[in-house]
C-alpha cells in the first residue's frame, strides 16, 4: 500500500483468502475493501502509520469478493 492507500502490491496468499485476482486489486484504494468498523479504523490509524511508519495491535476486517469476510 502506498501513502494514499493505494494497494500496490498484494501476495498469492491474500489475493487466495480474498479471491480476486491481482488485477482486480492493485490500484484499489485499501477502503474499498473494509468493513465499516474497519474503515472508521483504519482513517483514525493510516495517518500514525504514515507518520511513524509502523504501527501495532491494528486489526481490519476485509471484505472478500464473495461479500464474506476475511477474519
Amino acid at each position: 500500500m502506498d501513502r494514499d492507500g493505494i494497494i500496490r502490491i498484494i501476495n498469492d496468499t491474500e489475493l487466495a483468502w480474498l479471491g480476486y485476482t491481482r488485477e482486480e486489486i492493485v490500484g484499489k484504494s485499501l477502503a474499498e475493501l473494509l468493513t465499516p468498523d474497519s474503515l472508521q479504523t483504519f482513517q483514525q490509524t493510516f495517518p500514525q502509520l504514515k507518520d511513524a511508519g509502523e504501527i501495532h495491535d491494528v486489526e481490519l476486517n476485509l471484505i472478500c469478493k464473495d461479500g464474506q469476510l476475511s477474519l
